[in-house]
């Protein structure tokens, strides 16, 4: 992940003002030997009527510029202020905004870790590359920049991310995947210890990336699951305090289940039948849910 510079200056090829230098001193030799000092003034008067021609100053600020070479196609960049050019140069009427940011915050994506199913938010940035390190072209960079489609940039960078997110998700428990720093730092890289595969999405597309990741917690279904579990071991510690206290068991058990468990409810119902088949019967417990009573019983 690079470091943004200040606008930088157009780099003009050397040929350019070779070729304008050597313009400007034959029409001087030229008209100076037949006209003397009135032929030297008729030059600098052209010059001075002509900027349009070898001479290019309208980029707005904060933007870049494209000049093609109407006999060889070749394209270079511009920036603000005065520019020498060749006549034959012409510039491209779309500019390059220099201070977009294609800042999109991504919607919740699930990946798979060893244990559990994990719930990821990330936001992401893409800028054009203005930084000049090692002897890079700003230039090259623009013309780079300005060849993708925006959108396009975005959606390869956001594949590239949710690739380095799975893969790292995938070795991992899900417990482990809670610290959202060192997720950032060891998925995506820092300015000291960069991604290398972000790095090269970068000179692919001329742009600046910066990525972070805002949320990462367990799905709703696995926490779904892991509360079920957290209650059941709950339960469980509640009965046998309840039991170590000198509670039976049994009316431990009725009074943990009555208190924590949603729609859980227990009668006793005595039954007091003549029939020859159940002479035997004592008494019947039954359980089930609150919502029973609302159902219709004959």
């Amino acid at each position: 992940m690079a470091t943004r510079n200040i606008i930088p200056s157009t780099k003009t090829p050397n040929d350019v003002y070779s070729i304008l230098i050597a313009t400007v001193l034959v029409s001087l030799l030229f008209f100076g030997s037949l006209l003397g000092i009135w032929g030297i003034m008729i030059v600098g008067l052209i010059l001075a009527f002509t900027t349009q021609y070898y001479t290019e100053s309208t980029i707005p600020a904060f933007h870049a510029g494209i000049l093609k070479n109407s006999f060889t196609g070749k394209m270079r960049v511009l920036f603000p202020g005065v520019n020498f050019k060749l006549p034959w140069e012409e510039a491209q009427e779309k500019t390059i905004d220099l201070r977009i940011e294609l800042t999109e915050p991504s919607k919740p994506e699930t990946y798979d870790s060893l244990d559990a199913e994990m719930t990821v938010t990330c936001v992401s940035t893409f800028r054009p590359d203005l930084t000049e390190c090692f002897g890079e072209d700003v230039g090259e960079k623009i013309l780079l920049f300005s060849s993708f489609e925006p959108k396009a940039i975005q959606e390869k960078g956001k594949a590239l991310f949710s690739m380095l997110l799975s893969d790292y998700y995938a070795s991992k428990q899900g417990k482990d995947l809670l610290k959202k720093e060192e997720i950032n730092n060891t998925v995506f890289g820092t300015e000291t210890n960069p991604n290398i595969k972000i790095l090269n999405f970068e000179k692919r597309h001329g742009v600046e990336v910066t990525v972070r990741l805002t949320d990462s917690d367990f799905s709703k279904a696995a926490q779904k699951f892991r509360d079920m579990i957290s209650g059941a071991d709950s339960i469980d510690k509640a009965i046998n305090k309840l039991v170590s206290g000198g509670m039976e068991r049994s009316k431990a058990e009725k009074m943990v289940k009555l208190m924590n468990l949603d729609g859980y409810t227990e009668k006793d119902i005595n039954l007091n039948v003549n029939a020859p088949d159940l002479k035997n019967l004592r008494d019947v417990t039954m359980l089930g849910s609150a919502n029973d009573e609302k159902k219709g019983k004959k």
